[in-house]
């Protein structure tokens, strides 16, 4: 089966460590019809944001301003549901497990 639909997603880290750093951002992107569809970046505030200067450099973080427009990890979850239901509502829902990963 060929998709026509693509969602890639990336994440921005407080460092290399899952286990102990924390997850700042989750990007996502529709690919649809060979162009960018919708799209939405979600700044996360875990409540912690155990990081290491090295990552906030890389990623262009200032701690700061990322704590006044980051939402939890449970709003997270309602903005990735939403973006995945208006680009892909017709499809399979097994496209979309979740990963075992702890953040």
């Amino acid at each position: 089966m060929k998709a026509d639909r693509i969602l890639f997603i990336d994440t921005e880290t407080g460092g290399t460590d899952p286990a102990n750093n924390s997850l700042l951002s989750l990007g996502l992107v529709v690919w649809k019809a060979s162009e960018i569809g919708a799209s939405l970046e979600i700044l996360i505030d875990d409540g912690v944001l155990n990081v290491t200067e090295k990552a906030l450099g890389i990623n262009r973080i200032n701690l700061q301003e990322h704590r006044k427009k980051a939402v939890s990890p449970r709003c997270r979850n309602k903005a990735d549901v939403q973006i995945r239901q208006q680009s892909f509502s017709s499809r399979r829902k097994d496209c979309f497990r979740r990963p075992q990963y702890q953040f």
